[in-house]
């Protein structure tokens, strides 16, 4: 059985707008467990059973953003 993971993405100019358009986008994803928006710091945290960094992209340009890279979590301030 696949264990649900922790991804982390900084993407570029992460607003209320944005946020709404790439959780819609995400939440058609099967594997998905939570989708956790971090505005202020522009991460993006998605709990999942694989990585969804090419879905991300994909919906980041449907969004009108861009992904930056793959954060690893001891990079990101708690």
């Amino acid at each position: 059985m696949a264990k649900v993971r922790s991804f982390y993405y900084l993407v570029d100019r992460l607003d209320c707008n944005i946020a709404a358009d790439i959780r819609s986008a995400l939440d058609t994803i099967s594997g998905i467990e939570s989708i956790n928006m971090r505005l202020t710091e522009n991460i993006i945290e998605v709990h999942s059973l694989r990585d969804v960094e090419e879905q991300l992209t994909i919906a980041c340009i449907v969004a009108g953003t861009t992904l930056r890279t793959k954060v690893k979590k001891r990079d990101i301030s708690v």
